[in-house]
């Protein structure tokens, strides 16, 4: 069982901290395929959780630590923009089932498309001309 120091003479063996990543590794998965966005604070605190669970003390996930966990297991940070993890995509396919169903009823020739940047322009520019 090999040893490192956490500074401030704090030593916790090699084997406590794998007891963390493989639980955090799978809560991490499991965020991730439920589209859940996930911070470094939020990847501490369930390592503090784990920690207490399974009786270790004197533990920190110090920044460091949670680096090596995320190089450990390849995880890389990254910057999720836009509208797409807000969806599930699960309700997507039940709402192209009844946008074909209506396509189907009613004709693509009575479909518009009108979003709320084009209508709010449409009326600043008549209130702007009176």
């Amino acid at each position: 069982m090999s040893r490192f120091t956490l500074g401030r003479n704090l030593e916790i063996t090699k084997s406590c901290t794998d007891k963390i990543y493989e639980p955090l590794y799978a809560w991490i998965q499991n965020k991730r395929f439920c589209n859940h966005t996930i911070t470094n604070e939020m990847v501490r605190e369930m390592a503090l959780k784990i920690a207490q669970r399974f009786y270790i003390e004197n533990f920190k996930a110090s920044h460091p630590w949670i680096s090596r966990f995320k190089e450990e297991y390849k995880i890389k940070t990254l910057t999720i923009s836009g509208e797409e993890q807000l969806v599930d995509p699960v309700l997507l396919i039940d709402s192209y089932e009844r946008f074909a169903a209506m396509l189907k009823k009613y004709g693509s020739k009575n479909f518009y498309n009108c979003d709320e940047t084009a209508l709010f322009s449409n009326v600043l520019q008549k209130n702007i001309s009176s």
